[in-house]
C-alpha cells in the first residue's frame, strides 16, 4: 500500500464530505417533493 500524504488525505476529506452534503441535499429535495 502506498503512503497517503497529509495533502491526498484532506483531499478525500473533503470530496467525502462534499459528497454526503450532496446526497442530503438530494434527499430533502426529493422529501420536498414529496411533501407538496
Amino acid at each position: 500500500m502506498t503512503p497517503i500524504s497529509a495533502n491526498e488525505k484532506s483531499y478525500i476529506a473533503l470530496s467525502f464530505a462534499y459528497g454526503e452534503k450532496k446526497k442530503k441535499r438530494a434527499r430533502a429535495v426529493a422529501t420536498a417533493d414529496t411533501d407538496r
